[in-house]
């Protein structure tokens, strides 16, 4: 209802892009999240949740980039860390996994319980925050 009262509304598409990231629906979601970018090219969650979608579904150069500019416009971006580590995992590259979850955590994130697990259980430190 927001895009149809005010279609130039970034905020609405990325609300939009959240709910069918919510629920699976990853083509809609990267849809919205694209049109989010058109019209606001600075708003660093959308780049992290682009990034994250993109990578579930395996389109790792594009997602990567994604990641990437969410970090050039904020570094402390933990859900862009985050995104990175689970990366790292699925690469099996413990060490930048490491890295890239410890910064995550500094800058907020929560990590879930599977997620700790599986990285503990290949020798990852995770810091307390």
């Amino acid at each position: 209802m927001a895009i149809r009262h005010d279609p130039d509304f970034a905020p609405a598409y990325f609300g939009a892009a959240c709910v069918y990231s919510a629920e699976g629906k990853l083509d809609e979601a990267i849809k919205y999240y694209r049109e989010t970018l058109k019209k606001d090219t600075l708003y660093v969650d959308t780049y992290a949740n682009l990034g994250y979608a993109l990578l579930q579904q395996g389109k790792f150069p594009e997602a990567l980039q994604m990641l990437n500019k969410a970090l050039d416009i904020d570094p402390k971006c933990s859900e862009a860390h985050l995104c990175f580590a689970k990366y790292y995992a699925y690469k099996q590259d413990w060490k930048d996994a490491e890295q890239s979850v410890n910064k995550a955590i500094k800058y907020g994130q929560k990590l879930d319980p599977e997620l700790r697990e599986m990285l503990e259980k290949h020798g990852v430190k995770i810091a307390e925050n």
